[in-house]
């Protein structure tokens, strides 16, 4: 993902979006079926977001990170934007899948995560995509996405902190460690989940042992094994 600010990429997206649905309209192409995801969780620090480029590159899909989506789910204007650049059928789609999960037992049932169950959704259902963080890991079909978290051993991670925001080592440690507790109430408090539970990942990439493009061939091998090759989407 390139520096551009958030809001020019998501305004991007929604251009491109709407131009799916026209075209869709006009040839009157058959609906497809859910598409498939790959939704990461990343210990700060650990180089997941480049992980992430590096997939979404080589799979020749889209890569939303957390910044887009906390954009969409917190701008009242951009979400309808991009809920009216949803097909009928898709919307119902997206709208099916988010009741289901408000009214299972584990989610917490606030507007607060209404409107990021139903951006993660909208964001999937576009087609194949990387999403990155807010709990993605948790608001997917099993079915249709692999889950992935990136880790690292804490003294790397708080070296690589120190480096990227001008920090000394112990300011970077006491900054970890209150990001990382943040990010496990976070999880408990919307997902009754524990965001270290390695059981709600299928893949866990620790990248003091290996190299980032090590673990994002890992990622695009794991995805190609569980789904067949996703559509390229142009643009």
């Amino acid at each position: 993902m390139t520096k551009r600010d958030v809001p020019t990429l998501v305004a991007e997206a929604i251009a491109r979006w709407r131009a799916e649905t026209e075209r869709t309209e006009r040839d009157g192409t058959a609906r497809r079926k859910p598409p498939t995801a790959i939704a990461m969780s990343h210990a700060v620090a650990s180089g997941g977001e480049e992980i992430a480029a590096r997939v979404g590159e080589a799979l020749g899909i889209h890569v939303y990170d957390r910044e887009i989506v906390h954009y969409i789910a917190h701008e009242a204007n951009v979400h309808r934007a991009a809920v009216e650049a949803l097909e009928e059928y898709a919307l119902s789609r997206v709208e099916t899948h988010v009741q289901s999960l408000l009214t299972g037992p584990k989610f917490n049932r606030t507007d607060y995560l209404r409107l990021l169950a139903r951006t993660v959704a909208m964001l999937w259902e576009r087609g194949p995509c990387v999403i990155s963080g807010h709990g993605c890991v948790h608001l997917l079909p099993d079915s249709h996405v692999l889950t992935v978290r990136t880790v690292a051993d804490f003294d790397d991670r708080v070296e690589r902190f120190a480096q990227s925001e001008g920090m000394t080592r112990k300011e970077a440690e006491n900054r970890l460690e209150d990001i990382d507790a943040e990010r496990v109430r976070y999880h408990q408090k919307y997902f009754d989940a524990d965001v270290n539970d390695p059981t709600d990942y299928d893949l866990i990439l620790n990248t003091s042992r290996l190299d980032r493009h090590a673990c994002a061939a890992l990622i695009v091998e794991a995805y190609r094994e569980r789904f067949a090759e996703p559509t390229v989407i142009a643009g």
